[in-house]
């Protein structure tokens, strides 16, 4: 095309074979070349890494969340938006790769950093890393931050479902616990915790702010 970007439908025209013979022909080419399946799975779990990087600066940049206090790098969704141009060039057009393109298009051309993009962005992570608690965690937090409870309590689910840690899980339940206006049978849960695993730094630290 004349913007340098390639266009396989008018390659195979002008070539004279059909669209799907080139397509496969291109595919070995990539798998030849060291760019095959592992290598855009590897890229697949980092596009998902970086989105819900840049959902969870977004929530803690609008101040969406209850979070412990610890030195951590300050927000920057610019930064963020970089990666993810950086990691989408890591893939051919090929149709191997168009659900990460999908996923990753939004953001790499005008992205909208309005109310929704946590969301939107999570839920692309998931998708593309359905396995990763983190994700799912920070869904978790996003929801609840919009006030979709029934939506938290499937993404926490699912979090936990996939092996996330105990006490952020915890932590999470009791979020929950807080956002339903059940303050007190928060406290209890934390309380309950801080006596059964008195190793679990954060939850005896989450308790002592609450109760401060």
């Amino acid at each position: 095309m004349g913007n340098g970007r390639s266009n396989l439908a008018a390659s195979a025209l002008q070539n004279g074979q059909r669209l799907e013979v080139l397509q496969g022909k291109l595919e070995r080419v990539v798998a030849r070349a060291g760019r095959g399946p592992d290598y855009h799975e590897f890229w697949r779990a980092r596009l998902a890494e970086a989105l819900v990087g840049l959902a969870a600066d977004l929530l803690l940049d609008r101040g969406a969340l209850h979070v412990l206090p610890r030195a951590r790098r300050c927000p920057d969704p610019r930064g963020r938006l970089r990666r993810i141009r950086a990691i989408v060039s890591r893939f051919h057009v090929l149709p191997s790769t168009i659900d990460v393109r999908r996923a990753a298009r939004p953001w790499v051309r005008r992205p909208r950093l309005d109310g929704d993009a946590p969301l939107l962005l999570l839920e692309e992570a998931v998708r593309l890393l359905p396995f990763a608690p983190g994700a799912w965690l920070w869904l978790f937090e996003a929801h609840v931050a919009a006030g979709h409870l029934r939506s938290a309590v499937r993404a926490l689910r699912r979090c936990r479902s996939c092996g996330g840690e105990r006490a952020a899980i915890l932590l999470a339940r009791a979020r929950l616990l807080e956002a339903r206006g059940r303050w007190p049978a928060a406290i209890a849960l934390l309380r309950r915790a801080a006596r059964r695993w008195p190793l679990e730094t954060r939850v005896r630290q989450a308790l002592a702010t609450v109760s401060a």
